[in-house]
């Protein structure tokens, strides 16, 4: 089983979810990562609902409604 490194529930590794990865990363002018070579997946798997959590900036905020 693969569980998500956010929440630990488990997770299934198809899209939408996210994985994480390592490589390197071009500087560009424009800024951007869209240019990563010589990448890695690492064997660990998020929710996609985890993510764009910690995206919005609200992470642990939900302990203050429930």
């Amino acid at each position: 089983m693969i569980y998500c490194d956010v929440c630990g529930r488990t997770v299934t590794p198809r899209p939408p979810n996210y994985r994480q990865i390592t490589g390197w990363e071009q500087v560009r002018k424009g800024g951007g990562a869209n240019a990563i070579t010589l990448r890695k997946e690492v064997g660990i798997w998020a929710h996609y609902g985890c993510i764009e959590v910690r995206k919005s900036g609200l992470e642990g905020q939900e302990r203050m409604f429930g």
